[in-house]
């Protein structure tokens, strides 16, 4: 009887413990109105889209999706609006999404939290559409500084680019801020 009842307090007491040892990542935890939403984001969707996105101090919302193949994103989706939060709650209403890919445009909710990570994760809504699932991880301060003052000198060169429908173009920027573009 002994033996029973030492095994049954050591099996109580172990499970009080919620292994792992470490407890929970703190990085885990919903925000607070101290974590910031503005700065730049990887997108990533139940649909298997990829993209980037942008959330500004007024808190408009500007993300390209599309598809990656070959390392290169092939954009089919504008969607810009206006995201509201409180504490960790994320939401939007107002959301647009320009699908250039079928050739349309649809209004789009979102709904979904954010952890102190940084990380926002939810359902997007859009009507005539199935809802999806979106998940917004911060783009590393190494790759993308949402805080750094705009300079002509970072986007001074060519940029080269291909359409879905196979044409391809160039957009020049000169050090003076001049802007000439070429389709082919």
């Amino acid at each position: 009887m002994r033996h029973r009842i030492a095994a049954l307090t050591l099996v109580v007491g172990l499970a009080g413990c919620g292994g792992g040892g470490g407890g929970d990542d703190p990085q885990d935890a919903p925000a607070t109105d101290a974590t910031p939403l503005e700065g730049g984001y990887e997108l990533a969707s139940s649909t298997g889209a990829r993209g980037e996105a942008l959330i500004l101090q007024d808190r408009t919302f500007w993300g390209l999706s599309g598809f990656e193949s070959g390392g290169t994103l092939y954009v089919d989706t504008l969607t810009q609006g206006t995201v509201n939060r409180a504490g960790a709650t994320v939401s939007a209403s107002d959301l647009r999404q320009y699908d250039f890919a079928n050739g349309m445009v649809r209004t789009a909710g979102f709904s979904g939290s954010m952890k102190v990570s940084g990380v926002v994760s939810g359902t997007v809504s859009p009507s005539g559409a199935a809802a999806t699932n979106l998940t917004l991880t911060p783009v590393a301060a190494s790759d993308f500084d949402y805080h750094a003052a705009a300079s002509l000198g970072t986007i001074v060169g060519t940029w080269n680019g291909d359409s879905l429908d196979g044409s391809s173009g160039s957009v020049t920027v000169g050090a003076g801020g001049a802007i000439t573009a070429s389709l082919s």
